[in-house]
């Protein structure tokens, strides 16, 4: 661990939001929350009696993706920024388990019960948001504003290929099993474990990677080489998936503020057919819609969080004028349709 963070210290001088953000550290608490099948870890910051905001990363990272923008949220927020189970130091779900994105839900309301919260706002990234979007139409009396990044819907699958997508889960499940009772997984230098995840990550460079690998690596003591974090189960589809038609049911019960940003040359899921519907779901529902543009990629509040910091916190403090104006609004989701993302 002191290699890894040795080279966060050298390599985040580039960015100069990351930097800021690691020195500011001292004002981050780390937090464990007792779960029925271990804890849900994470770090928590800003004053403890502020607004609730609860952060939620996406598939495979950690909390760590927000280190770059949780120390200059507003400060009249309480900022609890969650390691998802199976996920950087979070505990793995128990054995013969499997992770889907309805699980969010439960882990939202774990969370949310824990700290006695009544009414509280969520911010997630690509499969966080999804998790926020269906806790925040499961429950909307709970949810204030809910901030997505780089996510307007996640992937949905008509229904005559579900039975194929559960058949594959299943064995995959077995697969995976066997892996895991095999007790071992494959470990590398820090140097080679960072080179493979800005490889398969293509918008991450070595600062991101090690902001990730902070909470998403763990050296070995005996060999003294590291391995990833997170549990294997999470590269498994889920064995029920969703359809446009139960989307659109849980979109349409959303009843908080919404802002969407939506990265320039981030994660392309869905045509612009589809991303058109869930807009209009979204208008239909919401109080409040905001859509933006933002330079970048799917990590852009990690890499660039300069791109994307005034827009949440304008949204966060409730300035109308937080995405733009009426018209900037417009011409975000015109740009979106035309895109295709």
């Amino acid at each position: 661990m002191t290699t890894l963070c040795r080279n966060v210290s050298r390599l985040v001088a580039r960015h100069s939001f990351l930097t800021q953000s690691l020195r500011g550290m001292s004002s981050i608490r780390e937090v464990q929350i007792p779960v029925p099948w271990g804890h849900i870890a994470g770090r928590e910051s800003g004053p403890t009696d502020g607004r609730p905001l609860l952060m939620l990363h996406g598939w495979l990272d950690n909390c760590g993706t927000f280190d770059a923008v949780q120390q200059h949220l507003p400060q009249t927020y309480r900022c609890v920024n969650i390691d998802l189970p199976g996920h950087g130091l979070s505990s793995h779900m128990p054995v013969g388990s499997t992770y889907s994105l309805m699980q969010g839900v439960l882990f939202i309301r774990l969370v949310r019960d824990h700290f006695g919260w009544q009414r509280f706002s969520l911010m997630g990234h690509s499969m966080g948001s999804g998790m926020s979007m269906l806790y925040a139409a499961t429950f909307p009396e709970d949810v204030e504003s809910l901030t997505v990044l780089d996510l307007v819907k996640f992937l949905t699958r008509p229904v005559d290929q579900h039975p194929s997508i559960t058949r594959d889960a299943v064995l995959a499940f077995g697969e995976t099993e066997r892996k895991l009772s095999a007790g071992s997984r494959p470990q590398y230098g820090y140097d080679e474990l960072r080179r493979r995840l800005v490889e398969a990550v293509s918008d991450l460079d070595d600062a991101a990677a090690d902001a990730l690998l902070v909470r998403g690596a763990r050296r070995d003591p005996e060999t003294g080489l590291y391995e990833y974090t997170y549990d294997l189960r999470h590269r498994q589809r889920p064995l029920q998936p969703m359809d446009m038609v139960q989307w659109g049911a849980y979109a349409r019960r959303l009843r908080c503020r919404l802002l969407l940003v939506l990265a320039e040359s981030g994660g392309t899921w869905i045509g612009p057919e589809e991303e058109a519907a869930a807009l209009d779901i979204y208008r239909g529902a919401v109080p409040e819609l905001h859509v933006l543009r933002a330079p970048g990629g799917h990590h852009v509040h990690l890499t660039h969080p300069e791109n994307v910091l005034p827009h949440i916190n304008g949204f966060l403090r409730g300035e109308p004028t937080a995405a733009g104006s009426e018209t900037a609004t417009a011409d975000a989701e015109s740009s979106a349709l035309r895109s295709g993302l």
